[in-house]
């Protein structure tokens, strides 16, 4: 018999249209977030990658953050500068590896995580059908055959980072 998974509910909510600035965009689709749930619950904000100003609004308001990198020395880098802008503001943070390979770009980016006592909860294996998806406009979650159940198990890690946290965002 299957196990009963907890239901998503999904809501995108645009930024604002026009706004030159990203972090007023941020704040204002946070507002909106907030607005949406005033009973609480799990906020999702997808951020551009780097240690940017948009990325330090983003962590700013956030109780954990999920790093997503690629197995490659600038996806080091970057996963090493955003994860130092984190850790600077006490935020807690997990790793996600996508374009994995099973190599030893992988590892790097195993013991980078390790090393750091950071969690890396997911690898996306590389594969041409994502790719083939991704060039169609199809994310991730119709790519890959039980991605999504993958995707909804990071929730109580996640959780449990954030309870180490402080304010009820995901970034």
């Amino acid at each position: 018999m299957p196990t009963e998974r907890p239901a998503l509910r999904r809501r995108l909510i645009p930024g604002a249209v026009g706004e030159p600035r990203a972090t007023a965009v941020i704040e204002a689709t946070l507002d909106a977030a907030r607005h949406e749930m005033p009973g609480g619950g799990d906020i999702v904000l997808d951020g551009p990658p780097g240690a940017s100003c948009p990325v330090a609004t983003l962590v700013r308001a956030a109780d954990v953050c999920l790093l997503v990198t690629v197995p490659t020395p600038f996806g080091l880098h970057d996963l090493a500068q955003a994860h130092e802008l984190i850790a600077a503001r006490g935020k807690p943070a997990a790793v996600i590896l996508n374009r994995s390979r099973g190599d030893e770009h992988d590892d790097s980016v195993a013991t980078w995580c390790r090393d750091r006592e950071i969690p890396l909860l997911l690898l996306i294996p590389d594969r041409r059908c994502v790719a083939e998806s991704y060039s169609r406009g199809i994310p991730v979650l119709g790519a890959i055959e039980g991605i999504e159940d993958e995707l909804i198990r990071l929730r109580e890690p996640l959780r449990r980072l954030a309870a180490r946290g402080r304010s009820g965002v995901a970034a």
